[in-house]
């Protein structure tokens, strides 16, 4: 299954991807999406029996202004404040949908089983391939560390199971790849 995220194409494979959907689109969400500040993450799906979110920021081509927020933990408190509005509209539209009720109760039970994981990944793409500044690199590898350690903290009410992820540190291997799409 292809989905899009901006200038990124994201394919599951429906071997081990079931039911992944962009959530932020969904018509459930929409209806809560009137609620005063509420969030969305951009992915929700089953890979095999776990629950996995994906919150998508692309930053290849951004100038490194735009990309302060990086620095600040208020990424992290926006994808954290994001998981928990999507988990709260997965309970509500496991009730009351009148689309995909099926599907948001399956997400729901997979999220209550304590066999099941619950995945938080944050698909961060930067200009990485360009850079031949080691101590750079470095940088950015500390970021990433930084992101999971402030995404644990924020998220340890629901899992420790954080992930920062790009097309090189892709935690899912083959069965999500992604494509670049131009313009």
């Amino acid at each position: 299954m292809k989905l899009k995220e901006g200038k990124i194409e994201f394919d599951f494979d429906d071997k081990i991807w079931k039911k992944v959907i962009k959530y932020d689109e969904s018509t459930d969400f929409k209806k809560i999406e009137k609620l005063n500040g509420t969030k969305a993450v951009d992915f929700a799906g089953l890979c095999n029996s776990d629950m996995v979110f994906i919150e998508v920021k692309n930053y290849r081509g951004v100038r490194i202004e735009k990309k302060e927020i990086l620095k600040t933990g208020e990424i992290e408190d926006e994808i954290a404040t994001k998981v928990k509005d999507t988990i709260a509209g997965i309970v509500g539209a496991a009730r009351n949908s009148t689309h995909q009720k099926h599907l948001f109760s399956e997400y729901l039970s997979s999220i209550i089983n304590s066999k099941n994981q619950v995945k938080m990944v944050f698909w961060i793409e930067e200009d990485l391939n360009t850079m031949t500044n080691t101590t750079f690199k470095k940088r950015i590898k500390a970021r990433k560390n930084n992101h999971i350690k402030l995404l644990r903290t924020r998220l340890n009410w629901l899992t420790q199971k954080i992930f920062v992820a790009d097309k090189q540190n892709n935690p899912f291997g083959g069965s999500l790849t992604i494509n670049f799409l131009s313009d």
